[in-house]
């Protein structure tokens, strides 16, 4: 307070004072105004180097009485859409509108007067949350024309200002509303780097040939008169996007893309480059547009203003806004157009075909251009992708040039990046959605980086070893716990050394009590088959009561030992759990680490992640201060080990910006501390699920327990008002637990009805507080009903709830599916390698892996399936444990889903379990326009069979031939039925419509059991009653390519119920015929030797020491060490792996179908959720 009222004067940095002050001057309204009129001007040079990764890019696209605007997040190479809007009305006396649309959300309008682009501006600003304002790094701005000057966009400086404000002569309608943009955002932003993106850059690669007009030469020499092209953001977007999807360098394209929309052009591509477009000086210029009118004479001024005396300004007007479709129709929207057409209107009609006309004309002048050499007709913006009659004129006729539509595509559901070519078109035809703000962003990120910020490749999933054995120079101890960052340094070492042949563990040297939720988290993630007594060393309880905290130890530190060493025996790795390492006093897990000799990983969150439950804000990444003092508590942190005699091998630091990351490791390097990694916080790490609110408090779960582990938690309201004022208070809350006496049945019954209403209140659960005068009949009434929540009970009351909820910290567990991936991606893209390659070294002998462990199975599937993005449909949309597995595989981004069904029915399930299905293509298969192209290729497949086309119309309304006949036709990768339907309905269309595998005459089916012993395949198991020996050697060897295809190393057993010659029979026979012709078969598919034997019994084929006493072959390479068993009949492997499935309880992944060209795999009609989210990603790898 002293130093507070001792306080004179107060001093302010000021960065650019423009040419009036040359000394510092006292702040007053005049000097105030000159700071304000600075800051509009221009930002200077960069600067300080720009750190863009997992920042925001603001866009901006300044009309004359608007702004449009999008927020991007940019995370190294990846620039997404984070939030848009669009403030309308400016400088209007009418009231203006605001609206603001975060991604995922609502829009939001509001309604006010705006006076200038300056007030726009401000609206947004205010809009934004605080962290995204701090994180705006650059701010990109849209520029129609940027004369001659700019053929790539520029770093807005006053030099760049003056050109741009030389061509609004140029662009008159948009240059000056651009500029006054860039103004206004400057003096909002004025402290940050803003990009100019120039619509006319994209074209300065035009030769003089295309750009130059035929007029007096001094006119294009001395006023700039010459054709400048515009929609070059769009272009080089879609350019791109082509590109990709082609699998072709933009530079080999020759391509004509077409963007029609309000304002309409097409430009002409070769080799990459723009060598013509239908725009000129202006946007007038070229195709007719919704109120352009396109080419047109010249002498149309000169006729205009004697005739009617309109001056020039008049007829630039017209021309601009009241001509186009506008002026041959009256109507400007090209849909109102097609419908007055369609209802008989002749204008409409007319200025159609005027329409396609113009698109034609220079269609085939941008042919001859190319000589005919055409990759690729592209058509883009509102009228191209949104109007398929209009694709259709254009296309109409040209078959001979080798343009043809398939009209089936062209009318299909729009996809990002659509396909609309017939099958024998030379021609590619596309539709690609434009994204000119992504584009713009895209641009101004990778201006502003400078070399040494351009994006790093990221940590490619970790391989498996080929040469040699992978082991670890020692083991690591984590201190200064935090179980995300253990999470994710365990998923980058365990991996590698697993598929390196090695044996990897974890070990807790204090657990709380008699249970720890890491070791459970570590157990199930990596399939640690050790029990928890194994993994822990002793409890805080025990080590107190033996008298550590008096210095008595020593008994404490032997027991620890003990029990590591017993665990460690058989382990290449083990990653120590430690606790916190004090300041002060002697630290056991220092002494126990420096003991096994396993340096300390020592782990701070510069930012902790406190209770879950912040109002509806989440927590804010770290700031410099937070980065500073975690770098000062890791110092402090090393020191207390190294005196304590222990070593520090490294540290991570979590919830760091990136922009504090270089800041952070050079901190630490400074302290002679080696970072291993700089992670930033994540949304997801930061939230808490119902089930682990539940698990911490100690409430039960009795209502649909099986949503509450991906259901999020970020507010909280107590319900002791009446319901009405109660819905009230929720309103716009997000994601909110609703606290409420057990004893208030109205209360409870009246959210259930709001959360199922339309537009209901977002409720994520209601929690019952004092259980103890429960009412059975309450719980039986909710237990009855189709809960939209999980309900939990609790035997306090409100008030201690509360409290409880208010200091309680995220946590993390076998369930927190979402919270286990987010930190093991964290740790792979922000790792040291030079940590990881001194940790684990290659060489020395090492046992070859016998089987593939069953987590490291199933994550390598779920890593390569994402990383594909196969489509897969989904054709049983009305059942709910499809629409729930569908809604995990697209929160997870596992795949692209098709879902077939009535949508509203699909939407309603999806509500009810509180699913995003947005991303998800949801196809009504008895009204689908792809029903004719269907019946015609089904009458082809079938034509042997003599189906006509009623009965391929017939065969359609079986929903498992329309999913069966979008993987023939192509339209998705893969199929997966069966939860509601028999194996016959879901495998019969797929038999008969999809072709077998070059070489394989028999389909046949295997199941992956994930044996704690690790994965084996079992078949055929599901389709084939009695297969001959032709059949059994064919079944092998599509097992063993199967095998091979999922990474697993095939040891092939035909098993029967004798082993080798002990006995005879038909079956034996059979079985020993089949190995024979497995043999012949199995090397024309597979390279290197594949054991093979046979006949042999199931016990001698899996278990070592049963087969040492039956085969006394000590070269037999099968016998205890079969990896695929192959059954004789369908008996025999259907209750087989019934059984053992049971008996073990392992998951049983399948049946995977095998011998189709493209996957269709059938499902349990007992299926789970998870059954149908692992055979999704089994099919997605069988479909590359």
């Amino acid at each position: 307070e002293e130093t507070r009222d001792a306080v004179k004067v107060v001093g302010h940095r000021v960065v650019n004072g423009g040419v009036k002050f040359s000394t510092p001057a006292v702040i007053d309204a005049e000097v105030q105004a000159a700071i304000e009129e600075a800051g509009r001007r221009v930002i200077g040079p960069l600067g300080p180097a720009v750190r863009l990764a997992h920042s925001q890019a603001l866009v901006l696209n300044s009309g004359s009485s608007s702004i449009k605007y999008g927020v991007y997040e940019v995370e190294d190479k990846t620039v997404r859409l984070s939030c848009k809007g669009i403030v309308e009305g400016i400088g209007s006396k009418d009231v203006g509108a605001h609206k603001h649309c975060p991604v995922g959300l609502a829009e939001k309008t509001e309604k006010a007067m705006v006076e200038n682009h300056v007030a726009g501006l401000k609206k947004i600003f205010a809009c934004l949350p605080q962290e995204t304002r701090d994180a705006v790094k650059v701010v990109g701005h849209r520029v129609v024309n940027g004369g001659v000057k700019f053929s790539t966009p520029a770093v807005i400086n006053a030099e760049v200002q003056a050109a741009i404000e030389e061509a609004c002569s140029l662009a008159p309608l948009h240059n000056p509303a651009n500029l006054s943009g860039i103004l206004a955002a400057q003096a909002v932003w004025g402290s940050i780097p803003h990009v100019a993106v120039f619509d006319t850059s994209f074209h300065a690669t035009m030769p003089p040939e295309s750009y130059r007009y035929a007029v007096p030469k001094e006119w294009h020499d001395l006023h700039g008169v010459r054709r400048y092209g515009f929609h070059g953001t769009s272009y080089g977007y879609v350019l791109r996007t082509v590109a990709e999807e082609l699998k072709t360098p933009a530079s080999n394209l020759n391509a004509i893309i077409c963007h029609l929309g309000s304002g309409a052009s097409m430009v002409c591509i070769k080799n990459g480059q723009s060598i013509d477009t239908t725009m000129g000086l202006t946007p007038l210029e070229g195709l007719v547009m919704g109120t352009r009118s396109g080419d047109i004479d010249g002498g149309v001024l000169r006729h205009l203003t004697k005739q009617l005396g309109m001056s020039v300004d008049e007829v630039d007007s017209a021309l601009n806004k009241k001509s186009g479709l506008l002026g041959l129709c009256g109507m400007a929207d090209m849909r109102s157009v097609h419908k007055a057409a369609l209802e008989g209107n002749a204008d409409a009609a007319l200025a159609e075909k005027i329409f396609v006309e113009r698109v034609r004309k220079y269609l085939g002048a941008y042919m001859l251009k190319l000589n005919g050499n055409l990759d690729a007709l592209v058509f883009t913006a509102g009228i191209g992708e949104n109007a398929p009659w209009i694709r259709e004129m254009v296309c109409e006729g040209l078959e001979q040039f080798g343009i043809k539509l398939d009209p089936m595509m062209n009318t299909a559901p729009s996809r990002p990046s659509s396909r609309i070519e017939a099958a024998f078109s030379r021609t590619k035809i596309m539709v690609v959605p434009t994204d000119e703000e992504l584009s713009i962003a895209l641009q101004s990120v990778e201006l502003v980086r400078t070399p040494e910020q351009q994006p790093v490749k990221e940590a490619e999933p970790v391989a498996p070893a080929k040469v040699s054995a992978l082991h670890t120079a020692h083991d690591l101890m984590v201190v200064g716990w935090n179980e995300a960052e253990e999470m994710g340094l365990a998923s980058v070492i365990f991996p590698q050394i697993i598929n390196g042949g090695g044996r990897c563990g974890y070990f807790r040297v204090f657990t709380d009590h008699d249970e720890d939720s890491q070791i459970e988290l570590m157990q199930n993630e990596f399939y640690l088959d050790d029990t928890f007594e194994e993994m822990r060393g002793i409890t805080i309880q025990e080590a107190i009561k033996l008298g550590t905290t008096s210095g008595n130890y020593r008994e404490v530190m032997d027991r620890i030992l003990a029990k590591f060493n017993a665990y460690k025996k058989g382990k290449d790795f083990v990653l120590i759990g430690g606790n916190h390492v004090t300041q002060t006093g002697h630290n056991l897990c220092v002494e126990f680490a420096s003991t096994v000799g396993a340096p300390i990983v020592l782990v701070r969150n510069a930012k902790p992640r406190g209770a879950p439950i912040q109002a509806t804000v989440r927590r804010t990444e770290a700031t410099s201060d937070d980065a500073g003092k975690a770098v000062l508590n890791l110092w402090q942190s090393h020191k207390a080990v190294t005196d304590a005699g222990g070593q520090v091998e490294g540290a991570i630091v979590a919830g760091i910006h990136s922009s504090l990351a270089d800041e952070v490791r050079a901190g630490l390097k400074k302290n002679g501390i080696t970072p291993i990694a700089i992670t930033p916080s994540d949304p997801v790490l930061d939230s808490s699920t119902v089930e682990e609110l539940a698990r911490q408090m100690g409430a039960s779960i009795v209502c649909n327990a099986e949503a509450a582990s991906r259901i999020e938690v970020l507010t909280v309201k107590v319900g002791t008002m009446v319901v009405k004022d109660l819905l009230e208070s929720i309103g716009d809350s997000m994601k909110c637990l609703v606290i409420v006496s057990v004893r208030r049945w109205d209360t409870v019954l009246s959210l259930v009805a709001a959360a199922t209403s339309v537009g209901g209140p977002d409720i994520s659960a209601v929690l019952l507080t004092g259980a103890s005068h429960v009412d059975e009949g309450l719980i039986k009434l909710l237990a009855g009903m189709n809960m939209p929540f999980p309900v939990l009970l609790h035997p306090g009351q409100a008030f201690d709830c509360c409290a409880n909820i208010a200091t309680m910290k995220t946590s993390m567990s076998h369930a927190s599916t979402a919270k286990v991936a987010c930190a093991a991606n964290l740790m792979r893209s922000h790792i040291n390698p030079d940590f990881l390659a001194k940790l684990i070294i290659e060489g020395g002998e090492m046992p070859v892996q016998e089987f593939l462990p069953p987590k490291l199975f199933q994550y390598n599937i779920f890593q390569e399936a994402t990383a594909l993005q196969k489509h897969i449909v989904l054709p049983e949309g009305s059942d709910r444990r499809v629409i729930v597995a569908a809604g995990e595989l697209m929160r997870r981004r596992i795949c692209k889903l098709t879902i077939l069904g009535n949508a509203d029915d699909i939407a309603k399930l999806a509500k009810e379990e509180n699913i995003d299905l947005s991303q998800a293509n949801i196809i009504n298969y008895l009204t689908s326009p792809l029903i004719p192209r269907f019946v015609e290729s089904i009458v082809k497949l079938r034509a042997k069979k003599g189906v006509t086309e009623m009965q391929a119309k017939k065969m359609l309304e079986d929903v498992s031939t329309f999913g069966t006949m979008l993987v023939s036709e192509g339209i998705c990768d893969g199929m997966v039925s069966g939860a509601a339907h028999s194996t016959a309905s879901t495998m019969r269309p797929a038999m008969q419509l999809i072709p077998r595998l070059p070489g394989c005459k028999v389909v046949s089916s295997i199941f992956f059991m994930l044996l704690p012993t690790g994965v084996r395949l079992f078949g055929d198991c599901a389709i084939n009653v009695e297969p001959d020996a032709q059949q059994l050697g064919e079944i092998a060897a599509a097992s063993v390519q199967t095998a091979k295809q999922f990474g697993i190393q095939p040891r092939v057993a035909m098993l029967s119920y004798a082993t080798g010659d002990s006995n005879k029979g038909p079956l034996i026979e059979k079985v020993t015929a089949a190995t024979k012709i497995a043999a012949g078969i199995i090397p024309n598919l597979v390279q290197g030797d594949v054991p093979l034997d046979g006949p042999i019994q199931f016990d001698a084929a899996v278990d070592p020491e049963v087969a040492a006493k039956k085969i006394k072959d000590p070269a037999n390479k099968v016998a205890g060490r079969a990896s695929v068993l192959i059954f004789p009949d369908l008996n025999t492997g259907n209750n087989t792996y019934k059984a053992v499935q049971q008996a073990s309880k392992c998951i049983a992944m399948g049946p995977i179908m095998q011998g189709l060209v493209r996957p269709v795999n059938d499902l349990s009609r007992g299926c789970t959720v998870d059954d149908i989210i692992n055979t999704v990603a089994i099919t997605c790898l069988q479909s590359k």
